[in-house]
């Protein structure tokens, strides 16, 4: 999911600094846009008057794609072609470790041995799941800074839920740089 897109008016976002009547204007993007002119101006009353608001916005879009792709990679690294990592490969990427070191910390029993397969772990000794479940949420903070000194760095907290509740989706934005075939912009139907 590109970051941009996350949905800043939704049940348990914080921090949003003008919330829209159109649900597709609440987007961490446009967020983005009204924190630049609160830092510049003191409020967001003269947003309608900034020209150059689709560059604005579509700048920090095209920062999420990038931060999106490297967050597939590191996913992509932990799958190790399928052989997954171990307590060995103990860098910043191997993100199925610090996972397991969460749950670990705050839900120990799930990292016990359960044949059941009551989302515990099942054999210790080939490759693993991590042993998600609903409810669990996967955190992370994007940081985006500005050459303006005028205004500051803005750190959002990106909060992906885990579940199986097809109603709990990501509202897909109207406005996307995806939309528009951008050259260097590849979707695939992801917002």
């Amino acid at each position: 999911m590109n970051p941009a897109h996350t949905m800043m008016h939704a049940s348990g976002s914080e921090g949003i600094i003008f919330t829209s009547q159109n649900p597709y204007s609440n987007l961490l993007k446009h967020d983005y846009i009204f924190y630049m002119v609160q830092q510049k101006y003191g409020n967001t009353k003269v947003t309608g008057c900034i020209s150059n608001k689709k560059v604005l916005k579509d700048s920090v879009e095209e920062l999420g794609w990038s931060f999106k792709t490297s967050f597939e990679n590191i996913f992509y690294n932990a799958e190790n072609e399928g052989y997954g990592l171990t307590n060995a490969d103990s860098d910043s990427n191997n993100i199925g470790k610090r996972i397991l070191e969460q749950i670990e910390y705050f839900t120990p029993d799930r990292l016990y041995t359960d044949t059941s397969g009551n989302n515990k772990i099942r054999d210790i000794s080939s490759v693993q799941s991590i042993p998600f479940i609903e409810g669990d949420s996967i955190n992370f903070f994007w940081t985006l800074n500005n050459n303006d000194q005028n205004i500051n760095t803005r750190v959002y907290r990106i909060k992906l839920h885990l579940t199986d509740n097809t109603n709990l989706v990501n509202r897909n934005p109207t406005d996307s740089l995806a939309d528009e075939y951008h050259e260097t912009i590849y979707s695939y139907g992801v917002p």
